[in-house]
């Protein structure tokens, strides 16, 4: 039997019973689809409420005008072929914030006001539960939700169908447009309509944005044809970087470049900057900007590396890391990682450690305290034992009184929710003369609840941190211990720390 082939009347009717069977009990029927199951189970162990939704939290929404434009189009189009229909047009950002509405019908428009699917308000499924905006940004992929799948109560008298929207040329996600209407009234084609309206404005984007790294691709392509050496060129979508660029410079001088760049690729005159990369080189970097239709699009930097340091700068002869004491391992990577963490050390703040069991993240950052001052205050407090909350709280605040010393937050993945805002009016307590704080035993979960859960406890490790620390994160893997960048510094930090960006890779 196929989703829509039982009365809609019989289908509302199960699923509201299925909901209310999880609620109370906490038991999952076959009769509700896995992805439904799923979201239902992630919206409960976020804490979301099922009946109130009051408060929702407003987001950023977004900021380019050339791709709003282009949403803006397609949607009021939609709009005015539907004006006789009883449904919704919503378009949200990646957070779930709804960026724009259209709905004709009086009647649905004061429906959707009643539950704050308006402009401003987040719809992610950290914010509501189960719904057509939250769910298909968890699960990248169009999804209809009917009825009762929502997982708050106050929603259960919608359907919504959403569909993710890629830019066209990066394929980073744009948002979701969503459709919504009566869970009455719904039919097959309200989730097809959605899927078609995501393709139509991907294909207007390909209009309204390909013609600027068109302009871009163009001005680059000039640059390398008269340079011998590395060229950079990038906008808020794209990074292009030729062959020169990969050849001369190590990993960790090609990230510092890039962290660089990204300060003035949307200058309007031509400048000259010049940047000490991690490895000693000295990089002066020649910029000129991209015009199209007399806007800046981005930008073509030029570098000139010292002829002297090129050598060093070369990934076939790497700088020579220190050792830290007790720690076997002789790869580049392991010695590099080392390096880092030392570095991170020294400048103070917080170090994120990220990598699976066993790789060695806690002896290093032990090993990394030792070569600091060997008799030195550390502590080591793993949030995923069986501590009651309190307890834990206390243990932390406790440790962050100390004058000095290092704190190791390990498993930091497991700290609860309902703790992370506790631990950040911590920092209250913080005396300046902390030295550091850190964390290792990071597990990634799925990718989207990875970030939410991320992203509260890089507040926390912000709230505990010396003010205009640096923060670094920096990731192991077991398979050869090849590195990649985990997380430089919070979104936040990134333009006002005079510090670089660490990047591993």
């Amino acid at each position: 039997m196929t989703y829509f082939e039982r009365p809609i009347e019989q289908q509302l009717s199960s699923l509201q019973a299925a909901r209310e069977q999880f609620l109370t009990a906490g038991r999952l029927t076959l009769d509700v689809r896995s992805s439904i199951r799923d979201s239902w189970s992630r919206s409960a162990q976020l804490g979301v409420n099922p009946v109130d939704l009051g408060g929702l939290p407003s987001g950023e929404g977004l900021k380019d005008s050339d791709i709003l434009r282009g949403i803006t189009t397609v949607l009021q189009h939609t709009s005015d072929l539907l004006a006789d229909e009883p449904i919704g047009i919503i378009f949200a950002a990646p957070s779930g914030e709804v960026v724009q509405r259209y709905c004709l019908d009086k009647q649905l428009r004061n429906t959707l006001e009643a539950v704050f699917l308006t402009p401003g308000f987040k719809y992610g499924e950290s914010d509501v539960g189960t719904n057509g905006i939250g769910t298909t940004l968890e699960g990248s992929k169009p999804t209809l939700v009917l009825g009762g799948e929502h997982f708050n109560e106050k929603l259960s008298i919608f359907a919504c169908a959403g569909a993710p929207v890629h830019h066209p040329l990066s394929g980073a996600l744009l948002g979701v447009v969503d459709f919504t209407c009566s869970a009455s009234i719904v039919n097959p084609l309200l989730l097809a309509t959605a899927k078609s309206v995501a393709a139509q404005i991907r294909d207007a984007l390909t209009e309204h944005v390909g013609a600027r790294e068109l302009a871009l691709m163009r001005d680059y392509l000039v640059a390398c044809r008269h340079s011998t050496g590395p060229v950079l060129a990038l906008n808020g979508e794209v990074v292009m970087m030729n062959r020169h660029a990969q050849a001369l410079l190590a990993p960790d001088d090609r990230a510092a470049l890039l962290a660089h760049t990204a300060d003035s690729a949307n200058e309007l005159f031509a400048r000259t900057v010049v940047a000490d990369l991690p490895s000693g080189t000295t990089a002066r970097m020649h910029y000129r900007p991209t015009m199209y239709a007399d806007r800046v699009v981005g930008g073509v930097f030029r570098v000139e590396v010292g002829r002297e340091d090129r050598e060093t700068a070369r990934p076939t002869k790497p700088r020579p890391a220190g050792r830290l004491p007790g720690l076997v391992g002789t790869s580049s990577e392991w010695l590099r990682a080392g390096a880092q963490v030392q570095r991170g050390r020294s400048h103070g703040g917080s170090v994120i450690l990220e990598g699976e069991c066993g790789v060695g993240k806690l002896a290093m950052l032990k090993a990394a305290h030792y070569a600091h001052s060997n008799a030195g205050h550390l502590r080591i407090i793993d949030c995923g034992a069986a501590y009651e909350q309190d307890a834990l709280l206390d243990e932390i605040s406790n440790e962050l009184k100390e004058a000095s010393g290092t704190l190791v937050l390990q498993h930091l993945e497991q700290l609860p929710n309902t703790a992370v805002g506790p631990c950040r009016s911590c920092s209250s307590s913080i005396p300046e003369a902390l030295t550091w704080t850190v964390f290792a035993g990071w597990s990634r979960p799925a990718p989207q609840r990875w970030r939410q859960r991320m992203s509260t406890r890089w507040s926390f490790l912000v709230s505990i941190s010396p003010s205009g620390s640096p923060h670094f994160g920096i990731a192991l893997r077991t398979s050869g211990l090849s590195l990649r960048t985990f997380c430089a510094a919070p979104p936040a930090m990134r333009r006002s720390t005079s510090h670089p960006r660490l990047c591993v890779s």
